[in-house]
C-alpha cells in the first residue's frame, strides 16, 4: 500500500469537519425556505397599487411580492411577527433591521395595516413614514 502520509486520525477528522460544514449549510439554506418550501422569484412583485398586504398576517411569498423586499427582510418580518412584534402603522416596519424609509416609501402603497383607516397608511393624512 502506497504512504500517503494521512494519518487514520487526520482522515476521520477532516470528514466530520467536512460534514459539519455541510450540515451548517444545509440548515442556513432549509431556514431560508422554511415558510414556503422556496425563495420566490424577484419577477413575482406586486403589479398595481390594488393588492394590499398586511405585515401582520401576510405569507411569506406575499411579503417577497413586495417592492424592495426580497426573501432575507421577508423572513426578518415573520420573525419579528412571531416574536410577538405588531405594527399598528407602516412606519413601525422601520424596527425591523434592513427596512428604512426608503423601503417603506417603496411599499407604502402596497400595505394596509388593519385597524388603519386609510390606503398605505398615510395617503390621505398625511402621516410620517417613519418616527425617526
Amino acid at each position: 500500500m502506497m504512504d500517503t502520509g494521512l494519518s487514520q486520525k487526520n482522515i476521520l477528522a477532516a470528514t466530520v469537519i467536512s460534514l459539519t460544514a455541510l450540515a451548517v449549510m444545509s440548515s442556513v439554506y432549509v431556514s431560508r425556505t422554511a415558510h414556503t418550501g422556496k425563495i420566490p422569484k424577484a419577477s413575482h412583485k406586486i403589479a398595481s397599487a390594488k393588492e394590499m398586504v398586511d405585515p401582520n398576517t401576510a405569507s411569506y411569498s406575499s411579503l417577497c411580492r413586495l417592492p424592495g423586499i426580497g426573501p432575507v427582510t421577508a423572513g426578518k418580518i415573520m420573525e419579528y411577527r412571531n416574536k410577538g412584534g405588531r405594527c399598528k402603522k407602516i412606519g413601525d416596519l422601520a424596527d425591523i433591521n434592513g427596512i428604512g424609509p426608503v423601503t417603506i416609501f417603496k411599499i407604502r402603497n402596497h400595505v394596509k395595516i388593519a385597524g388603519e383607516n386609510t390606503p398605505g397608511n398615510f395617503a390621505e393624512t398625511g402621516e410620517m413614514l417613519v418616527d425617526r
